[in-house]
């Protein structure tokens, strides 16, 4: 739980300081890592909303879409890969 604690609080740091590119690897190495990380989400709504443009807002929630889509899909894909658990 600390880890995963750890892990929340990394992603939401990586969101305000670090590049694009470094906070989407953190959340799908974190996706992968943590069963129904859905604390990704937040880290990329985080990652949208400092990150939009202000004449578009759909655009630029791709990314939190994309994340959540990318939760579900990562749980049932982690179900089938035998070595995962």
């Amino acid at each position: 739980m600390l880890f995963r604690f750890g892990a929340a609080f990394i992603l939401m740091v990586s969101a305000l300081f670090f590049p694009w590119w470094l906070n989407l690897v953190l959340l799908l190495v974190f996706i992968f890592s943590f069963p129904n990380f859905y604390e990704a989400t937040i880290g990329a709504f985080l990652f949208d909303v400092l990150r939009q443009q202000p004449e578009t807002i759909w655009p630029a929630m791709s990314v939190t879409a994309g994340v959540i889509l990318l939760v579900y899909l990562s749980e049932l894909v982690k179900r089938r890969v035998v070595f995962y658990h």
